[in-house]
């Protein structure tokens, strides 16, 4: 068994690299904290951004990890208590400069900057409050530049205007030197800035393109996705709405009467699922230097991914209609979507025209519940195929007439949606509005509801990889607002 002493020292390492683990910083120095006599976590912290701070100076002066955390520890007072940050810093970096002027290396300066910047970068007094020169403040001027770049009709700030006049190299460049280093060339820069651990190069690419696949998506969701209706899911657990034991219409309480309770219970129909879909990109380093190619390629890589993103959203509205042969998915008692069980489908098939959108119309107002309440259920939208858009067209033309004389079932006009990848060109859909009623409906984890991209230096390749990422799926949670016709 483990003496008390053991346990101690065993427990401090723990959470000594806790911290350092959270903050990126070096297994070593957790070492060395959890070594120190009067070692806390609140001192750690304070070290571990210290170190932070001082490990780009130490990379850009060739000062070894074991000096720099030398540096760090020393800097820590003998009563073990650290209330200026700031002060601890500086003693690390007069440290580090000692230990840069012993070396008397030669080719060190001449590799570095000159004397004047490192005197500058040496005793530089770090910035209070926000920075675009590094961190997250660099990062977000690059991002924006950059997106505006490969999209330049979005609307740009006058920050993210001056950074687009920066090139891919030059961004690459930026980024190293705000990290220490100090790249002897545009080339070099790229390669850098692709592949250090702590570069915000690879964040810049996936962010901008993140936020180029997001704002494209808005302008290309196809028709169908207008027929759905979103619904929340945080995992990829299978869940089921919510329904009721017995009919929750309030009941008349005589006096002195007992009131009738429900119970709310998740035994509906099962909500989407959510599923992972991905897709990967290449981009060499030689096409990152040269900045026409760069950005040539970053724009096929975007619009390839809206694209891709664009039909695999409409895949995945069009499986639960397109199930059983158009019968549509399984719902919870067995059956499938459209089935004369749940009333919403015709019993035998017409073309469009307003006699028999009147009768679908009709089926839709009667559905009722699992306790016989009726939904009243009225119709917004026709869904059809591509085949039967301009049928469609005329119908609603005679149907919207605006001559007082003239005859008009239907009070509102129905939204017509043109949903080219549904496989059967006589079948046709009315629908209610998903706004207002459940139907079909599609989920993203955590309300992603455009892809993102993530990014990562080459394995196979040197350069980037991309990969876009997304997790989606759609499902008919209620049977009463879609009504199917097969067709004439």
């Amino acid at each position: 068994m483990l003496d008390h002493e053991t346990q101690t020292s065993a427990r401090a390492l723990a959470q000594m690299r806790a911290i350092t683990r959270a903050a990126k910083a070096p297994d070593d120095l957790a070492d060395r904290l959890a070594a120190h006599p009067k070692m806390n976590a609140d001192v750690a912290g304070a070290l571990v951004k210290a170190h932070k701070r001082l490990a780009p100076i130490s990379a850009r002066l060739k000062i070894s990890e074991a000096e720099t955390i030398d540096a760090v520890m020393n800097a820590v007072p003998e009563d073990g208590e650290v209330t200026d940050p700031d002060a601890l810093f500086q003693t690390g970096l007069e440290a580090i400069q000692a230990a840069w002027a012993a070396k008397g290396d030669t080719d060190v300066a001449m590799l570095g900057p000159s004397e004047a910047e490192r005197s500058a970068y040496l005793h530089h007094k770090p910035v209070v409050g926000h920075t675009w020169d590094n961190g997250p403040g660099l990062r977000a001027k690059m991002v924006e530049g950059l997106l505006a770049r490969l999209d330049p009709k979005g609307k740009t700030s006058a920050m993210g205007r001056d950074a687009a006049q920066m090139t891919m190299p030059q961004v690459a460049m930026a980024v190293c030197h705000s990290k220490g280093l100090r790249p002897l060339n545009e080339a070099e820069a790229v390669r850098m800035a692709a592949t250090h651990s702590e570069s915000d190069f690879p964040l810049i690419l996936e962010n901008s393109l993140s936020n180029l696949v997001a704002r494209r998506m808005e302008q290309r969701l196809p028709d169908l996705a207008r027929a759905s209706h979103e619904v929340a899911r945080d995992d990829y657990r299978v869940g089921r709405s919510l329904t009721l034991s017995a009919t929750g219409m309030p009941q008349e309480v005589a006096e002195g009467g007992e009131v009738k309770f429900v119970t709310a219970e998740e035994k509906g129909e099962f909500l989407p699922t959510v599923r992972d879909f991905a897709s990967g990109f290449n981009i060499s380093n030689v096409a990152l230097t040269n900045d026409a190619t760069a950005m040539r390629l970053l724009g096929d890589i975007g619009n390839r991914m809206v694209q891709g993103a664009v039909e695999r959203l409409r895949h995945v509205l069009l499986e639960p209609i397109e199930a059983n042969s158009g019968a549509g998915q399984n719902m919870a008692d067995g059956t499938a979507m459209f089935h004369a069980d749940h009333g919403n489908l015709a019993s035998s098939g017409a073309a469009i025209s307003i006699e028999s959108l009147s009768i679908a119309r009709t089926a839709m107002r009667k559905q009722r519940g699992l306790n016989g309440e009726l939904y009243a259920v009225e119709p917004w939208g026709l869904v059809v195929p591509a085949e039967l858009e301009t049928a469609a067209q005329k119908v609603l033309a005679d149907i919207n007439a605006t001559k007082s004389s003239d005859a008009n079932p239907f009070q509102n006009a129905l939204e017509l949606i043109v949903e080219p990848g549904l496989s059967d060109p006589e079948a046709w859909y009315l629908i209610a509005d998903p706004a207002r009623f459940d139907g079909l409906a599609h989920a993203f984890l955590d309300g992603q509801r455009a892809p993102r991209v993530e990014t990562r230096p080459g394995w196979n390749t040197l350069g980037m990889e991309m990969r876009l990422v997304w997790a989606l799926d759609a499902k008919f949670v209620e049977t009463a607002t879609w009504y199917r016709n097969p067709g004439a």
